[in-house]
Parts: structure tokens; sequence; C-alpha cells
């Protein structure tokens, strides 16, 4: 198994994560979460490649990740795994049974709540860069038209269970409300976030409110008409 399958990491860095994430101040959260999937891929004993903006190719999310599947392929791999850095709930568990299941069958998939996927497995044979390209990545029809696309390849397609991943300030509230195993520290950097959040629109709101009094309560002179 650990000759034949690698895992892909598509993870931009933090920096690089601020620019496209709706979450402010969240520069230590995505620090963090890279350096919780590359302990995750570690622990897996499976060989790793990871790509950030600095390795990845291409002008849109399609055509940089389908380059990077192709890449870990073209290494000598028969099996990918790709996984990304916002999915508190990946485990190492997740991308060990993938491993395994790519055996006997053709695809793994683990979808996520949004309509896309926090871990996609597949063999070699399967992938197709011109079919990859044509998928509508980063929206919520990804998955169905992963199966749809592909067609009779993907009848022994296995599910892993849903997660949810980290997209805004929403997603943050979810998780760090409801998913038990998400860690101190990252509990911790969930809640200074969202404390933030919640500070300032707070702020805003008095300031609005303050506005529209003065606003209301304006002694100045008549309006002409």
């Amino acid at each position: 198994m650990t000759g034949k399958t690698a895992i892909l990491i598509f993870a931009n860095s933090s920096s690089e994560e601020l620019k496209t994430k709706k979450i402010q101040r969240s520069a230590l959260l995505f620090d963090h979460l890279n350096q919780k999937v590359l302990k995750i891929a570690r622990s897996t004993g499976l060989p790793y490649f990871l790509f950030s903006e600095e390795e990845q190719k291409g002008s849109n999310f399609g055509e940089r990740f389908t380059h990077a599947i192709a890449s870990v392929f073209q290494k000598g791999y028969q099996n990918v795994i790709s996984i990304g850095n916002d999915t508190p709930g990946l485990s190492k568990n997740h991308i060990l049974r993938t491993a395994t299941s790519l055996k006997n069958n053709g695809m793994v998939l683990g979808p996520s709540f949004d309509g896309g996927f926090y871990l996609m497995g597949m063999r070699k044979e399967l992938f197709c860069k011109k079919q990859f390209l044509k998928l509508p990545w980063q929206t919520a029809q990804l998955t169905k038209c992963i199966r749809r696309l592909l067609g009779k390849k993907f009848e022994n397609i296995v599910w892993l269970e849903r997660l949810r991943d980290i997209d805004n300030e929403s997603d943050l509230k979810h998780i760090v409300n409801t998913f038990q195993f998400v860690g101190d520290v990252l509990r911790t950097i969930i809640l200074k976030i969202t404390k933030s959040a919640q500070t300032f629109f707070s702020e805003m709101i008095q300031v609005q409110q303050l506005v529209f009094i003065r606003h209301f309560f304006n002694k100045g002179s008549p309006f002409q008409i």
C-alpha cells in the first residue's frame, strides 16, 4: 500500500488563504490548520506531497488542482489521496481507510456540507485531465457532477462521513459548538476570531444607532418647501 499510494496536500499558506477566505484575523488559524494536516499526513506512514501556491500551476482552481493530481501520478504512484487544510474533522483514520478502499474501488470521496469534498482518493486509470477540468470546482454541485460526469466508472465509489470545512466565520461557530474533538488550541483560536467578529459588529450597530438618534433629533433649520 505504501509504495502505490501517495497523499496530495493541496493547501495554501495562511497569507494566501487570507485573500480568499471570508474570515478576519485568521492567519494564526490557517497556520495551525496547515501544521495539523501535515502532522496527520506524516502519521499515516504514506508518502505525501505539499502543493501550496508556490507549487500550483494554472489560472484557476480547477487547473491548479488537476495539475497537482497529475504531477503526483507522474511520480509513479497508482493511487492519490488529496486533502486540504480547512477541515478540522479530518483524521488519520479517514486517510488510511481511503488507502485500503482503493485496493478494490476506483474512488473514495469525503463529502463536505457545502457540496464539495474534503478528501478524494482515486486510482490512476480513472484520472482524466479533460474531464476534471470540466467539473464545477468550488461550487455546491461539485460532488454530484463528479458522479454524473464520470458515469459508470463510479458505481463502486466509497463515501466517507460528511464533514464541515471552513469557508467563513459561520463555519467556525458551527465547528466550535458541535465538534467535540476540535482540540484545545484550535478551539481557543476559533473563539478568539469569532469573539472579535462579534465585538466588531456590536460596535458597528452602536455607531449606527447613535447616528440615527442624532439625525432624528436634529434641531437644525426646517426643510424649505
